[in-house]
């Protein structure tokens, strides 16, 4: 056992341990994790996303190599921001939580549009666009080229924070019927309706003061698109081909019809390749720091104070309309109930791993009498097209990683005074800012 820093949570001291995961019906041995135990952020990473600069593989990557998932790959329904499940799926989708096209991008993809709606306008946001942007699973704000950003927040009306280092809106925001419109990968890419609710999130003690999930960025290497839109979107992340596909969700399913990857590096079933993407994007570094203190009006800002006391449908959240933006604005609805998978959550002197649904689907198959996966993600009317029983398997040899981090097997027992603690609340994964996607090491 050896000391360990990670990349994803800067800061985070700990050590390096292997244990066995048992997960549902996923069994995996001698997986190498990170205990820790000097937090400067309190989040735990489940390791999903390709961190090359770690020192020891992400956990997929070592399923991957077990052979306890087929791929580097996993769908996600995240829901609104109320909701109180959700779910992942390792190596697989599921074509009934989505309607229309699932559209494929690069993981690395191109922000080329923003439009903000309302019923009093639509303003058409071109500041610091196009814009090469990170797609992260965990990061819980917006953060895009800072005039991009200023202009957000007066169209929001919100105001900067110095003491809590961020924009703040009223709390009664969440009900705004303003939404902003994202185009990802050019003209015939998705586009992608976020309603303020999603932007909108309360801080811990100060009253009907909430923060606005959108912040600015003064290096271009570091801009990226958080929880706000994947709550939006039926997603799917393709590691082993860098990557990513997105549809608009059916929050409403009650169905399942899951179909895996074809294998090890496969590529994304049942897509659409978004024809014309852009393939390099100069972004120079902003010229504005601050906030101006005047700033020209917005058509749309009027419609943004103005709220909706029922529930609307959700809007159209991945347009695959490659027309573009539509002559009307989009309905800002309340989002509904879906789901979070897989939430990670840190307590003193240790690490609690919570899973409400996950379904890691597995490179072999198994009997037919055995038993099927659980009924939390399946139904009678669209089985599995194999069985869902994890595979025995023996402990594989260690990889070998740099001397001051080696792997170190056996069981960790926790120093004096420190105890493991129940997790209360399940949080998304959150990945630091200063983590750029790189596409030829596929890291964010």
């Amino acid at each position: 056992m050896t000391n360990f820093s990670t990349v994803a949570v800067p800061g985070t001291q700990g050590v390096w341990f292997t244990d066995n995961l048992n997960v549902g019906n996923l069994s995996a041995v001698n997986l190498t994790m990170g205990l820790a135990h000097d937090l400067v952020d309190p989040w735990g990473v489940l390791g999903i996303m390709d961190w090359v600069s770690e020192a020891a593989q992400c956990m997929l990557q070592q399923l991957v190599n077990q052979g306890a998932a087929i791929t580097q790959a996993y769908s996600l329904s995240l829901g609104g921001p109320d909701a109180a499940t959700g779910s992942i799926l390792f190596g697989a989708i599921d074509t009934e939580k989505y309607e229309g096209d699932l559209m494929s991008l690069d993981l690395g993809t191109t922000l080329t549009s923003v439009h903000a709606n309302s019923s009093s306008g639509v303003d058409d946001l071109t500041v610091g666009l196009p814009a090469t942007v990170s797609i992260y699973v965990g990061r819980q704000e917006l953060l895009l080229p800072a005039e991009l950003a200023f202009n957000m927040w007066a169209i929001a009306g919100a105001e900067y924070w110095s003491e809590k280092d961020t924009a703040t809106v009223p709390c009664s925001m969440k009900d705004s019927e303003g939404s902003f419109t994202f185009g990802l990968g050019g003209p015939a890419g998705p586009k992608v309706v976020v309603p303020m609710r999603n932007l909108v999130s309360t801080l811990s003690g100060f009253g009907d003061t909430c923060a606005f999930l959108v912040k600015n960025q003064t290096d271009p290497e570091h801009y990226h698109l958080g929880v706000p839109l994947l709550q939006s979107v039926y997603a799917v992340f393709d590691m082993s081909n860098a990557k990513l596909a997105v549809a608009t969700p059916k929050l409403d399913s009650t169905t399942s019809n899951i179909v895996p990857f074809a294998g090890k590096a496969a590529h994304i079933p049942s897509t659409v390749s978004v024809p014309d993407q852009p393939r390099t994007v100069v972004t120079q570094t902003p010229t504005i720091y601050e906030m101006p203190t005047a700033t020209k009006s917005f058509s749309a800002a009027a419609g943004f104070q103005s709220s909706t006391s029922d529930v609307l449908p959700p809007p159209p959240s991945a347009s695959t309309n490659p027309a573009g933006q539509s002559d009307d604005p989009p309905e800002a609805g309340l989002t509904k109930g879906a789901t979070i998978g897989i939430g990670v959550g840190v307590g003193v002197g240790g690490f609690v791993l919570g899973v409400l649904a996950v379904a890691f689907f597995l490179s072999r198959k198994r009997p037919k009498e055995q038993d099927l996966a659980s009924d939390k993600f399946t139904n009678t009317s669209s089985p599995l097209p194999y069985d869902f029983q994890a595979p025995v398997l023996e402990a594989p040899v260690l990889q070998e990683y740099p001397a001051e981090m080696d792997a170190q097997p056996g069981a960790y027992e926790l120093p004096p005074g420190e105890f493991p603690v129940e997790a209360k609340t399940l949080r998304p994964l959150r990945y630091p800012a200063n983590a750029g996607f790189h596409p030829t090491s596929t890291r964010m």
